[in-house]
């Protein structure tokens, strides 16, 4: 015990040991940092993607429903649409109950 004790007080005495050892906790926690970031967007990436999927399964069971065809420019356009645009023609869709003109 004496032996580790005074490796640890030899290492803390000296500053280039300190500064590496400052510098390696350092790295973990930056290392730390980024994992949890890059898992965060990734995560906000995929219920984006999740989302989407559902408000295009939305809109075409809608456009069943009011019996709009969708023709193949309409399914293309359909699968194009980022989120927001998807969120508003659903909407358009409820409230118009027809295939808006603009999209």
């Amino acid at each position: 015990m004496n032996t580790a004790r005074n490796a640890l007080d030899r290492l803390s005495s000296d500053p280039q040991a300190r500064r590496l050892a400052e510098e390696a906790e350092t790295a973990q926690l930056m290392h730390q940092h980024y994992m949890a970031s890059a898992f965060e967007a990734g995560e906000a990436k995929g219920e984006a993607k999740g989302e989407a999927k559902g408000l295009q399964l939305a809109a075409r069971a809608m456009c069943e429903l009011l019996g709009i065809e969708l023709d193949d420019a309409k399914k293309q356009q359909l699968s194009s649409l980022e989120l927001e645009p998807l969120r508003r023609l659903v909407e358009r869709l409820k409230t118009e109950r027809q295939w808006p003109r603009e999209f």
